[in-house]
């Protein structure tokens, strides 16, 4: 007998509580002839052969994968991967030829871990190895599913009362996005009751899909430009707007970082760090290399560099590094080109309008470009960003425009100058995160300026023409609290009149307690050469407690110095389950020392089917309440789904008619009765995982417990994964015939392996259907039995007894 067939039957000895002393599981001593069985691979619990399994790279998102598992020695069975497997999980490939490949032909350094419990093979390559094909993108072009057919829709509603009013005011607002193959349609609009007043607004309505050639997506219908352009960006059209799809790339690419360079003098491991925090880590030979996908998200924080030779030696460098959003990696580029007729229900006109832009990353330096043409206005724009390293990071922009007044139809001219100014102070920790200055010529106008002075909306405020700006904001870490720093600054053309804007706050904690400080000094210039000015002072005090620090009590204080009146707040916040709830006491008095206090309460239910909430609020006078409700509806070809508020990019998930099934260990989504749950987002173009846990059902056993996919932005992609729904049942058959070790199928479906005839001819079963009689064969036609189980029955309580047919 073949000893490695034994490991078929592994899930046997999961029932062995339920089959009590009946059930004798010292057949592992020995073989049916009496001999000792060898049971040394069991160790590595699989056998060699092929093997349908989860295969899981550097700690990357597993992929399905038929392995070949090789044993080359007693104790040492490992998996072989041939040239095509290699290079579909973009490992290079051995320069020595071979049928298939052991992670000891990729590397010395890499291994290969098998988890029979999670049916998983752990790879762990140096990065040296690793082919770097298409790094650009998130995931490979060929991977990028464009879901089924689908229309999702959100919803977002309320109802509220007061005590002294018989109306009723509400809210529905919807949005829509349809699905058909690579073609996207969304759009979405409102409803709103204010007591017999009833008001409807439509949102934009627009078509788009992907370019794949040029990693680019297409817009059609009621748009807005990009933003590359620093004066005229994200303006409302109607009409075509194509630009660099971003979200198709590693975040990495998409932003600056600079590339780091350096030389091993042996196999030495390279970590970067900031500020404390590890953001990379690799081993690599010795000889130089290179560091080109780092990813950090913070605006600015010096690098460390540490390089740990084999010998124990170790180097460190710092490389400085200030971050400006407009700075690009080496090498990316971002673009976009609009056409069509500006939209605006509020301006008289509405012109045709291209623009465009281009920015691209050259090192240390990324130049941009942008233009704007419409009837009688003109506008250009160009600009640089400089990584200026140890000096911080800086970017100028200057743009100029041409046009025609409405009024006099006399051409006018004018321009603006920007800079923006970052650094990070790496031995004070001090963040100086946005130092701006802009200037602008008398007769400087952007596009939306010019064209608002068609209809002369608000001409005094055109009157002002804003000459100066400065902003400056400042962010520095003392001890264990974190001061914050913002102002600004304006001066006109028209008028000797200053704006001014300061903003500070101090956060840091006492013990548990969090403290926040702030405070607000504003003089804002208003349209009629008045000045408004605001002087606010507040603190807050947040206690979070209980075992997951799920509930919280805060306190807020506001003082409005001008008026002298006081706000202050006392809430109590709590999770329980899937209820979150409220309770908020307000107080506000002025300085006539009147005022008045209310009470208000809230509870929210998160279900897998949307939120609910009921609020009710009292200040001693009157009464109020409301109910609001959020959720999604998907329709597809499998029928309608009621889900949480859905995103742009979603996924639907069957397992085979099984209920009550927890889906990524989120205890909101679960598995209708139709085995159908929706999961709300996922990371368009990048790869996503779906962990299915049955513990909950036990007449559910999984035949597959998790899938990966990949989607494109929009889609709707559908995840099927197996699943045998019923009870769980172990037979002994009652023959004299020896049918250990034979295939048990069913008779309906020979084509489907159920389960292995174990030791004293008992088999497990799962997937039986209640109150239905099924039939099954074992090997080719030495046995048939049948069973029916009870409604009421238990799965793995007893073992039943069938005789061969």
């Amino acid at each position: 007998m073949n000893n490695y067939q034994f490991l078929r039957f592994i899930p046997l000895l999961l029932s062995t509580q339920a089959m009590s002393s009946e059930f004798d599981l010292s057949f592992m001593n020995s073989d049916i002839s009496g001999e000792k069985l060898d049971t040394s691979w069991f160790e590595q619990a699989i056998a060699p052969g092929e093997h349908m399994i989860d295969v899981e790279l550097n700690g990357l998102s597993a992929q399905r994968m038929l392995i070949e598992f090789k044993q080359y020695a007693t104790n040492n069975i490992q998996p072989c991967l041939s040239k095509a497997q290699l290079v579909d999980l973009n490992i290079k490939v051995p320069e020595v030829s071979k049928s298939c490949y052991v992670a000891t032909d990729i590397s010395t350094m890499a291994t290969a871990n098998y988890i029979s419990s999670q049916s998983l093979l752990v790879l762990t390559v140096p990065d040296i190895n690793i082919e770097k094909k298409d790094g650009k993108l998130k995931t490979p072009r060929s991977k990028w599913d464009e879901g089924v057919n689908s229309v999702k829709l959100n919803y977002n509603s309320y109802i509220s009362d007061t005590s002294n009013s018989s109306n009723v005011n509400g809210y529905l607002g919807a949005q829509a996005l349809a699905t058909f193959g690579m073609w996207r349609l969304k759009g979405g609009g409102n409803l709103y009751k204010n007591g017999s007043v009833y008001n409807s607004n439509l949102s934009d309505f627009f078509v788009y899909r992907d370019i794949d050639s040029i990693t680019s997506r297409a817009n059609f219908g009621e748009i807005r430009t990009s933003n590359i352009s620093a004066i005229n960006g994200s303006l409302p059209l109607t009409g075509l707007r194509v630009a660099k799809a971003t979200s198709m790339f590693k975040s990495h690419w998409n932003s600056y970082v600079p590339v780091l360079k350096d030389t091993a003098l042996s196999s030495a491991k390279v970590t970067v760090l900031q500020n404390g925090l590890v953001l990379y880590s690799r081993v690599v030979p010795p000889g130089e290399f290179e560091i080109d996908d780092l990813d950090v998200s913070s605006t600015g924080a010096d690098l460390e560099l540490v390089i740990e030779e084999s010998n124990g030696q170790i180097r460190r460098r710092t490389i400085p590094f200030t971050k400006l959003p407009s700075l690009l990696r080496e090498g990316s580029f971002n673009y976009s080109i609009s056409a069509g007729q500006y939209r605006n229900s509020n301006s008289s006109i509405q012109p045709a309008v291209l623009t465009g832009g281009l920015e691209y990353g050259l090192g240390v330096i990324t130049p941009k470009f942008s233009s704007l043409l419409s009837e009688q206005y003109y506008y250009g724009e160009l600009g640089v960003t400089y990584d200026l390293g140890r000096f911080g990071a800086m970017s100028f922009e200057g743009g100029a425009t041409r046009y025609s007044s409405f009024d006099d139809n006399q051409d006018y001219s004018g321009f603006i100058l920007k800079s923006l100014y970052a650094k990070q102070f790496y031995r004070s920790a001090t963040s100086l995160q946005l130092v701006g200055y802009q200037y602008r010529s008398p007769d400087f106008l952007s596009f939306e300026e010019y064209v608002s002075t068609a209809n002369q909306s608000d001409p005094e405020r055109a009157g002002l023409g804003l000459r100066n700006r400065f902003e400056v904001s400042v962010n520095q870490p003392i001890s264990e609290a974190t001061l914050y720093l913002s102002y600004r600054y304006d001066t006109y053309h028209n008028s000797s009149l200053s704006g001014t804007s300061l903003y500070s706050s101090l956060n840091f904690s006492l013990g548990r307690i969090s403290v926040g400080m702030n405070y607000t000094i504003s003089d804002t210039v208003l349209a009629n050469y008045g000045v408004s000015s605001d002087k606010r002072l507040g603190l807050s005090l947040s206690l979070p407690f209980g075992e997951k620090n799920d509930s919280s009590v805060v306190f807020s204080s506001t003082h409005e110095q001008n008026t002298g009146a006081f706000n202050n707040q006392l809430s109590y916040n709590g999770r329980t389950g899937n209820y979150d709830y409220s309770t908020t006491v307000s107080q506000t008095t002025n300085d006539t020392s009147t005022g008045n206090e209310s009470v208000s309460a809230m509870v929210r239910n998160s279900t897998p089917y949307g939120q609910f909430s009921a609020n009710i609020e009292s200040n001693g006078e009157t009464t109020s309440g409301s109910l609001s409700a959020n959720g999604g509806l998907l329709i597809y070809e499998g029928g309608v789904v009621a889900a949480q508020y859905l995103g742009e990019t979603t996924a639907i998930v069957q397992v085979d008619d099984a209920e009550e099934l927890i889906v990524n260990h989120n205890p909101t989504l679960r598995t209708n009765k139709d085995g159908v749950v929706v999961i709300p987002y996922a990371n368009d173009y990048g790869s996503n995982k779906v962990y299915i846990n049955a513990e909950e059902n036990s007449d559910v056993q999984l035949v597959e417990f998790s899938k990966n996919y990949v989607p494109r932005r929009g889609s709707t992609v559908l995840v099927n994964l197996k699943a045998r729904v019923g009870k769980r049942v172990l037979v002994k058959l009652n023959t004299e015939e020896n049918l250990f070790g034979e295939p048990v199928v069913s008779l309906d479906n020979q084509s489907d392996e159920m389960s292995f005839v174990g030791t004293d001819n008992i088999v497990y079963l799962s997937g039986i259907k209640p109150d239905q009689s099924a039939t099954f064969v074992v090997g080719s036609g030495r046995c048939e039995f049948s069973i029916n189980v009870s409604p009421d029955s238990k799965s793995l309580q007893d073992i039943v007894e069938r005789s061969c047919n």
